[in-house]
């Protein structure tokens, strides 16, 4: 299932888009913004670092589950026929 790894490699470099990016906005931007840290720093970090943790573990686990798609190999096909042919034996056995 080809699909699945291209599923999960989007899902892993969405995550880690998204990280990035509110990294910047609520970090980095802030940090270098003179009139933030001279205004009302304390009220923004109080809701930025915990909007940021929340987000971070969110699309950390989106990552995760991204990179388990990619790297786990599909499952083996099913033999229908050879499980009733064992079921069959199983019943004979019984009787």
């Amino acid at each position: 299932m080809a699909s699945d790894k291209f599923i999960g490699f989007i899902m892993t470099i969405i995550g880690i888009a998204v990280i990035f990016v509110e990294a910047y906005y609520l970090i980095y931007q802030p940090i270098m913004d003179t009139q933030l840290i001279a205004g009302f720093a304390a009220q923004y970090w109080a809701l930025a670092i915990p909007v940021f943790l929340a987000i971070l573990g969110l699309f950390l686990i989106v990552i995760w589950i991204g990179y388990t798609m990619m790297t786990t190999p599909p499952p083996e096909e099913f033999d229908f026929e050879e499980f009733e042919k064992e079921i069959k034996k199983e019943e004979e056995k019984k009787e």
